[in-house]
């Protein structure tokens, strides 16, 4: 016995996958979700030329929660002037 819960799938053309994802509803119960702009926390999305990009803010914000630096988060309209030496804010 096999269990998928998750997959995506791609090919050259709409026919092509189309024509998969027939075969596969034939044999299995599937559902198709579409367009894909989440999977497993990561976030997809399809640029302009044609490729992926692929990011997970939910768990750089998990990360920097636990490390303490999105309390830090306090945003300035004027970068640090280059002659000043910047210290740890404690």
């Amino acid at each position: 016995m096999i269990y998928t819960d998750d997959c995506i799938m791609a090919a050259k053309t709409t026919t092509q996958l189309d024509e998969v994802v027939l075969g596969l509803s034939n044999k299995f119960e599937i559902t198709d979700e579409g367009e894909v702009d989440k999977y497993l926390g990561v976030k997809v999305e399809r640029m302009d030329n044609g490729s992926f990009k692929l990011s997970q803010p939910s768990l750089i914000d998990n990360i920097l929660n636990a490390l303490g630096f999105n309390a830090w988060k306090n945003p300035k309209d004027m970068p640090a002037p280059l002659s000043k030496i910047l210290q740890r804010y404690t």
